[in-house]
């Protein structure tokens, strides 16, 4: 199969139902599968050689794991057949498939999330802009105007600024954000949580991916619909793949962008802001889980949120020349925004 590494089809394999049928085995969780990696570095072997290796495959019998049973491994590495045909469309239609094992996946969602860290992540556009970090934007989908306009200035002021925007793409404030970057000549990665080809394919966004300013990405695969699991699960990975996040509106003690503020204060601990305002009793409720008041002059100068690099760098390694870490700018485009995206 071309373009994927061997260790990528293994993994895809594992991760991945491809069968149809209802009895069929069921594919590892990010859990089960880094189970399944510190077994086969245990043996210093690689997902590879669970498919090439019959030895691996025998070594596993005798040395199972609890939950993953012999014959459930087996069956899903068996799948190929039906996984090649669909991936290679896939592939044809500009989709890229990145594993853990591959040297282009972002190394932020592995820093952040570690054994979270989803095993295989699709995407169009370009992979560097994946893994260059932004800001994080993300909000309720029934937005009220003034909520909406913060959104779009902060959105307007990262473009401009060559600081790329990373939402979930759903109605709301993900939406506003990400025309409002596109509109101002900036990048923009959409976290999905369901319908990525049918997404990337669209006129307004295909596009734009072409030209090389948006990348849409997601751990699940391509011909996936939205599903509530699926938003929840997502927004860590929106957390993992920013430099700060900003939320916009919260509801107080529910929905999505509630939920994934929540997880990343107690788990990811990417720096939060949140809008301070005292008729948004979600965000002012944040702000006392730890978030952080958005300063008002982040609207117009978001880049006073991102922690300098070679701040920290020269904190760690002292009268080093940091010259090599000054942060590259994207270029700007301009891009007319199909405001019904």
């Amino acid at each position: 199969m071309h373009d994927l590494s061997e260790n990528t089809i293994a993994i895809l394999l594992l991760c991945t139902n491809w069968s149809r049928s209802s009895d069929a085995a069921k594919s590892l969780s990010a859990h089960e599968f880094n189970c399944v990696m510190e077994w086969l570095e245990s043996g210093k072997n690689e997902p590879a050689d669970l498919v090439g290796s019959k030895e691996v495959l025998e070594r596993y019998q005798k040395q199972p794991l609890p939950g993953i049973e012999p014959g459930r491994l087996a069956d899903l590495l068996d799948s190929g057949a039906g996984m090649s045909i669909q991936v290679e469309q896939w592939l044809n239609n500009g989709l890229w498939v990145l594993s853990l094992k591959d040297d282009d996946y972002p190394e932020r969602l592995k820093t952040v999330l570690k054994k979270h860290a989803p095993p295989i992540l699709y995407g169009y556009g370009p992979t560097g802009l994946v893994s260059k970090g932004g800001i994080a934007v993300v909000g309720s989908r029934d937005v009220d105007e003034k909520r909406a306009s913060i959104a779009e200035t902060l959105s307007s002021s990262a473009a401009e600024n060559g600081i790329s925007i990373i939402s979930g793409g759903a109605r709301g404030v993900d939406q506003i954000a990400m025309q409002a970057a596109f509109s101002s000549g900036g990048a923009v990665v959409g976290v999905l949580a369901g319908d990525l080809g049918r997404v990337a394919l669209k006129g307004f966004m295909r596009d734009s991916i072409e030209m090389g300013n948006a990348a849409l990405v997601s751990p699940y695969r391509p011909d996936a619909g939205f599903s509530v699991g699926n938003a929840m699960g997502r927004n860590r990975y929106i957390y993992a793949l920013s430099d700060v996040a900003v939320v916009v509106s919260a509801s107080n003690g529910k929905g999505g962008t509630w939920a994934g503020a929540v997880e990343n204060l107690d788990k990811w601990h990417v720096p939060l802001y949140v809008v301070d305002q005292p008729d948004l009793p979600g965000n002012i409720q944040l702000i006392k889980k730890g978030g952080m008041p958005l300063p008002s002059e982040a609207l117009l100068n978001p880049a006073v949120l991102i922690p300098d690099p070679t701040l920290k760098d020269e904190a760690e390694h002292p009268g080093k020349d940091d010259s090599a870490g000054t942060p590259v700018q994207l270029p700007l485009f301009n891009l007319k925004v199909d405001k019904h995206m």
